[in-house]
Order: C-alpha cells, then sequence, then structure tokens
C-alpha cells in the first residue's frame, strides 16, 4: 500500500498520463487570457459570475482527483471526487441549458434562480448549527449574500412558469420535466443539489455517455460502500487489502478528464467557443495515448507485470 513516487516503469508511464490530464487544471485561466478574456468576475455578474465560481468548485475536486491516483493506495479513493465533480457539471449544464433542446428561461434567470439557492442552503446550515461552531461574521455575511441574490432574482424575474402548460421543457411522454418539481429557488428548504440526478439522466441521453451511472457508482463509494474493491483473494480463505489495479486508475482518470473538460467546455463555449474546441481536442488527445489504450486491455494488471 505504497503512497511513495514511481518505483517502476509501468508506475512511471502512469504518472505521466496523470501529469498530462493536469494541464487541465488551471487550463480555462489561460486559454481565456490568451484570447484577450481576462477582465476579473463579479460575483452578481450572472450567468458568468457564478459559472467561473463553479469552475473552480470543480477544479480542486480534478486536482484531489489526480493527487489520490498518483498513489496506488489512495487511488482507492479517488472516485469519492468524482460525486462533486458530477454536481458541478450538472449546475453548469442547468444554468447553459445544456440538459435539454428547450430550457426553461434564460442563462441569466437559471443562474440567478441557482445561486439564490445556493446561498440560502449555506445560510439555513450556518443557522441551524451550534453558534460556538460558526465563526464570527458569517451568519451576518451570509444573510447580505441571500439578500443581494433575492433582489437580484427579482430584478431579473424567475424563470419558473407558474402554469404547467407554459412549461417548455418536456420528457418524452409529453409531461414536464423533472426540473418543475425540483426549481431552485422553488424549494424548501433549498437543495439545489436535487437538481444533479434528473440533470445527469438527461444529459447522458443526449451526449451518450453514461453520466448518470458514474453518478450512482461515485455516491457508493462515497458512501462507504463498495469495499470489495480494495481486497484480492489470498487463495487461502482469506482477502487481503490491495493497491488499485491499473485499469481502474485509468478508468478514474478517463471519467474525471470527461466530467471536467464537458464542464469547463460547456463555460468556454459560452464565452469563446475556440478554446471550447480546443479542451475537446485534449480530451481526444487523451484517449488515443497508448499507455490508456494499452492499460485498458488488462495487460498491465495481468499475472507476471509489474505490480504498482
Amino acid at each position: 500500500m505504497s503512497t511513495t513516487g514511481p518505483s517502476n516503469d509501468n508506475e512511471a508511464r502512469f504518472h505521466a498520463l496523470v501529469d498530462y490530464a493536469e494541464q487541465l487544471s488551471g487550463g480555462v485561466d489561460a486559454l481565456l487570457i490568451a484570447s484577450g478574456h481576462h477582465e476579473p468576475l463579479v460575483r452578481d455578474d450572472m450567468p458568468n459570475g457564478l459559472l467561473f465560481e463553479l469552475d473552480y468548485l470543480c477544479r480542486v475536486q480534478f486536482d484531489a482527483t489526480l493527487h489520490d491516483l498518483r498513489h496506488p493506495w489512495l487511488s482507492h479513493a479517488a472516485p469519492t471526487h468524482l460525486r462533486p465533480l458530477l454536481e458541478g457539471l450538472a449546475q453548469i449544464a442547468f444554468i447553459l441549458g445544456h440538459e435539454t433542446e428547450h430550457p426553461v428561461g434564460t442563462a441569466q434567470q437559471r443562474a440567478t434562480c441557482l445561486g439564490l439557492a445556493r446561498v440560502r442552503e449555506e445560510h439555513e446550515a450556518m443557522k441551524a448549527a451550534r453558534p460556538e461552531t460558526v465563526p464570527v461574521g458569517n451568519i451576518q455575511e451570509s444573510e447580505q449574500r441571500v439578500a443581494i441574490f433575492e433582489e437580484m432574482h427579482q430584478r431579473i424575474g424567475c424563470a419558473y412558469a407558474k402554469d404547467v402548460r407554459d412549461w417548455k421543457c418536456r420528457q418524452a411522454d409529453g409531461t414536464p420535466c423533472d426540473h418543475r418539481s425540483m426549481w431552485p429557488c422553488r424549494m424548501t428548504p433549498a437543495q439545489p443539489r436535487k437538481l444533479t440526478s434528473p440533470t445527469m439522466r438527461e444529459l447522458s441521453k443526449r451526449m451518450n455517455f453514461h453520466f448518470r451511472d458514474v453518478e450512482v457508482a461515485s455516491s457508493l463509494v462515497l458512501h462507504m460502500l463498495l469495499a470489495d474493491r480494495l481486497w484480492v483473494d489470498t487463495g487461502h480463505g482469506t482477502n487481503a487489502f490491495a493497491n488499485a489495479k491499473y485499469l481502474m486508475r485509468a478508468s478514474t482518470l478517463a471519467l474525471a478528464v470527461s466530467t471536467y473538460g464537458v464542464s469547463i467546455g460547456f463555460i468556454l463555449d459560452s464565452v469563446e467557443p475556440a478554446t471550447g474546441a480546443a479542451v475537446r481536442a485534449f480530451m481526444s488527445a487523451m484517449w488515443k495515448k497508448p499507455d490508456m489504450i494499452e492499460i485498458g486491455t488488462g495487460v498491465w494488471d495481468q499475472p507476471g507485470a509489474t505490480d504498482p
């Protein structure tokens, strides 16, 4: 269960794949600055303020995934970071209307509805906590944020259509999409995370990628299940803990790159389409790397191969 650096050729080659993926981290800033978009954003600049806030929250989870994947034993924990990455993707897709052909309202309205729900949930969590555990001034500051978003919400206008006949987003059978019952600013108490599952279902269909399956699997890992992935049969009637296999590590790396790459691709497409195309080209090159292909065959994990 080593947590040291590369100790053999395969491990060094796998680290090279992780190093390549790491170029995505911070790549948004570099691409935007290179294309002339270098002005700072304020938090109430909707939708961009919330989009880039979500980008940074996703980036730290992506970096944490890569950190864990560099260590054969810690790689077992890497999938726990996929769940928040997927939540970030879901909220970004919701803001930009990528989960449906008929998004409700404008991107500015959806971002404001979602932003209001996010600050409300944070504020309610602080109020419910024991007072001595909340840093001085945090509750008052969160009240101010809620007030700012409530004013924006009233000024910009809520995207929610009260008359169901005016709801544009529909399921295949003609009924309103699941977002109607989970519209972020309408839920009491505020739970914007409820958007994740319905958005993952729709994105999975529209992009022909198993985002929803990844959401379920990463949630099981996060909730301390799927323990058998840590074990191997000793051949003597017992199990023993083992380092993560290369196939598992490469699969997690691919899923992290796909999730974070799609997220920042959506954002960049809305600001500077050429930079979004650059992200997609980077992801495509990742899948074509010979070591990614070879690991996918399982040969690195076969008996006789050098253990990580």
